[in-house]
């Protein structure tokens, strides 16, 4: 195997917290996209709302809190206001979304249209 640096990879890694901020996604099967940190049920995440607990995994993705077609959640998420409860895991695969832009796809004429990079 040959690898090769990339000349580009440094400066999205720069704006890669600022791309992930104005982010958001639409479930499908929840493998990839993160329970807690990532935006899925709103204009932020859960981690905002909830305090996490000692033991509980930041790394967590919506698939492994869904189980047999309902939510799998401790009594202390229940209590949390119904954010998530009207999300549907399905089949298709998680799409991510450029909040930025009305077509919900990254460009760099859209992250520099807010001056973004």
């Amino acid at each position: 195997m040959i690898y090769r640096s990339s000349s580009l990879w440094p400066g999205i890694k720069q704006f890669y917290s600022t791309i992930l901020y104005y982010t958001s996604w639409t479930v499908g099967t929840g493998s990839f996209i993160n329970f807690w940190n990532d935006k899925w049920c709103g204009t932020t995440s859960l981690e905002n709302f909830v305090r996490l607990s000692d033991g509980v995994s930041i790394s967590n993705t919506i698939s492994q809190f869904w189980t047999g077609g309902d939510w799998n959640i401790s009594l202390s998420l229940q209590q949390m206001p119904p954010l998530f409860r009207h999300i549907m895991v399905r089949v298709e695969q998680d799409i991510p979304n450029w909040i930025l832009d009305d077509s919900g796809r990254f460009t760099l004429k859209s992250a520099r249209t807010f001056s973004l990079i």
